[in-house]
């Protein structure tokens, strides 16, 4: 009797994912970021490579601070944010159904939810 053992390993067990958003009218695939947990531009895994993840530290070093008046009216603070380091908010929504979600973009077209920025700045506001 021959016994297999199936030996996963945690890179595999973690395979990239990817799924398509349509966004201002645009269909985008985006994959799945594990390290941060939401999906992201292909390729936007590291910070070298991606510009929009570069924006989570340059909330800390950048000083920046949301006020009450800043989220006024109900104000998603992620996007508050992506606006604050020059980013451009936008919404997408999986093409399969699913909730809208808002994006922050980057100069060179990378993309990050806006909820990444809100848990680097700590979600309070000051």
């Amino acid at each position: 009797m021959a016994i297999c053992i199936l030996l996963i390993l945690p890179g595999q067990a973690r395979a990239a994912k990817s799924k398509d958003f349509l966004m201002e009218s645009k269909s985008l695939t985006l994959e799945w970021n594990v390290q941060y947990e939401g999906w992201v531009s292909p390729g936007c895994h590291h910070e070298e490579k991606c510009e929009a993840l570069r924006l989570l530290p340059l909330i800390r070093t950048a000083n920046l601070v949301l006020k009450p008046v800043d989220l006024e009216g109900g104000k998603n603070p992620g996007s508050v944010l992506c606006r604050k380091l020059s980013g451009k908010v936008i919404f997408g929504a999986p093409k399969a159904g699913g909730g809208r979600t808002s994006f922050c973009q980057a100069g060179d077209g990378s993309l990050i939810p806006s909820s990444f920025l809100q848990r680097a700045y700590g979600g309070a506001t000051r």
